[in-house]
């Protein structure tokens, strides 16, 4: 009797897998995004832009809860034209309005809802603002598996509470059918991470805001933001599920496992900070400005996952020693991290001098990004907790680069690279004492 012939496992075509790449790309993206805590609508437009070329999702919005107004607004769209996507901003809901619309018995998944046309009573005049073919309105449904221009599907945010934050709407899928519930499944992820993304922006804002109140209240929210990292960690490895990515890919992006545990070690530096700006360290040491700047490059090298960072350091021949501590390298850390958002395309310069002036080495950081507008330079490096303006998480950085820099009795300035012409980019001047 012949043997039984062993099954053989498909081999993905190289289109297949060509095809995947770009959903690999965009997950990456969105983690280190919320991992940065990045602007939020900036966030959310590159979720529903993932979700449209990886899913055919021609038609989408996603929004939030205003807490200072306790209305649901909508923060990003996608395929409407400019006019109508301005009146959708301006359409917000209530808390009964939301749960009025969707009713247990749309419930699909655990946060998924499905609304059919033949399922409202009654449309809203706002539900016609996200009605993509209105010449369809009337026309009837021919099969279950077909959508109709008044269907929509919401995907439902909740924080650790149960409290609803935000959703995810597709309001027209491409191919004019309703999407089947693996890929509703993997959208469902992806709204995931927008939920962890907000709740991230707002314990980081409070943490912030906090610093200057108390070093009890600063601890209570460092330990709430680990305790947001977790859920994160856990989201990521969902991604296992997700069919389309090949193995390799899937390796590339469970590796932000290991990036969400490093924030944990981020999170615990503002409690360094806390503490250097109640009292002078007393364990300085003679260190090495050349040995700090060829290791925070290399750093910043491995950090910068989405741009090629490269640094051009002309190093002196002797040692450039001054008095500091571990943080000197998170002071060079925040300036390569600010050169990087700084600067468009994928390639990031930045050109590193030390000018030796009587008692005090001068590093000079020179990159090719966006002018800093005169008007805020000060402000940029101020406490986050001065009051001077509201300064935003991409300006955090710098502030504490200059509160390390105060540490050592230096200071930090920032002025354009090639003042009074067109060329692009800042120079960060950094002036610390001599070691004695």
């Amino acid at each position: 009797m012949a043997a039984p012939e062993t099954p053989t496992r498909r081999v993905p075509s190289e289109d297949e897998l060509n095809a995947r790449v770009p959903l690999a790309t965009d997950l990456l993206d969105i983690i280190t995004s919320i991992l940065r805590v990045e602007p939020l609508e900036q966030l959310f437009d590159r979720i529903l832009t993932t979700i449209a070329r990886n899913y055919d999702m021609t038609g989408m919005s996603l929004g939030m809860l205003d807490e200072s107004t306790g209305l649901y607004a909508h923060k990003a769209t996608y395929g409407y034209p400019p006019d109508v996507v301005k009146k959708i901003r301006n359409v917000a809901y209530t808390y009964d309005r939301m749960k009025g619309d969707l009713k247990d018995e749309f419930r699909v998944s655990r946060n998924c809802y499905y609304v059919r046309s033949e399922d409202t009573a009654m449309a809203h005049d706002d539900d016609f603002l996200f009605v993509m073919r209105p010449e369809l309105l009337n026309e009837p449904r021919c099969s279950p598996a077909d959508w109709h221009e008044l269907d929509y599907i919401d995907f439902i945010m909740t924080d650790k509470n149960g409290k609803w934050i935000g959703w995810l709407e597709i309001t027209d899928p491409g191919n004019g059918k309703v999407p089947s519930k693996e890929v509703l499944d993997r959208i469902e992820i992806l709204s995931n991470l927008a939920a962890v993304a907000i709740e991230n922006s707002k314990l980081y804002q409070e943490a912030v805001e906090s610093m200057n109140e108390s070093r009890h209240y600063v601890d209570l929210i460092t330990h709430e933001m680990n305790n947001m990292v977790r859920p994160l960690e856990h989201l990521t490895k969902e991604l296992r599920g997700v069919t389309e990515l090949d193995p390799k890919a899937m390796d590339i992006a469970l590796n932000m496992v290991a990036i969400t545990r490093s924030m944990r070690g981020l999170i615990e530096t503002v409690k360094r900070y806390s503490e250097a700006r109640i009292r002078k360290s007393v364990n300085l040491r003679p260190i090495d400005l050349r040995e700090v700047i060829r290791s925070t490059s290399e750093i910043a090298k491995r950090e910068i996952m989405q741009k090629q960072f490269a640094v051009n350091f002309s190093r002196p021949p002797n040692e450039c020693r001054v008095m500091a501590d571990d943080l000197i390298n998170d002071m060079f850390l925040n300036i390569f991290f600010d050169s990087a958002r700084r600067t468009s395309g994928h390639y990031v310069t930045v050109d590193v001098n030390i000018d030796d002036v009587y008692d005090v080495y001068t590093v000079s950081l020179s990159d090719r990004g966006s002018t800093i507008p005169e008007d805020i330079r000060e402000r940029i490096f101020a406490d986050p907790g001065s009051g001077l303006g509201n300064l935003k998480f991409s300006d955090v950085g710098l502030s504490l680069a200059a509160l390390v820099a105060r540490r050592y009795d230096g200071i930090v300035s920032v002025r354009e690279r090639h003042p009074g012409t067109d060329v692009a980019g800042m120079s960060f001047d950094i002036s610390l004492p001599k070691a004695k």
